[in-house]
């Protein structure tokens, strides 16, 4: 049988806090978190009433942001590949 260590004191941290630490707007964070369900499910709130992630979410959201940077990136590099085509096309 396979012995998994639980950790009984989780680190957790503020959404606010993770957006600094990350250079994010919470405002970007929170659309994100609207098209993943499953990682909003992972929340604990504090005596203030701000919103915790624990560590497993932090991974998470780490991933899901990577993930749609690079999605952006692409999309982004592809219409100016797009728009640099049209202006020699028009220099013809």
């Amino acid at each position: 049988m396979e012995n998994t260590a639980i950790r009984k004191n989780s680190q957790y941290i503020s959404i606010s806090d993770y957006c600094k630490a990350n250079g994010l707007k919470p405002t970007k964070f929170y659309e994100t978190l609207s098209r993943h369900p499953e990682l909003a499910k992972k929340f604990k709130t504090n005596a203030k009433g701000e919103r915790l992630l624990d560590e497993k979410a932090i991974t998470a959201a780490g991933a899901i942001l990577r993930k749609e940077n690079r999605a952006k990136q692409g999309r982004s590099s592809a219409s100016s590949a797009a728009v640099e085509i049209n202006i020699l096309a028009a220099k013809k």
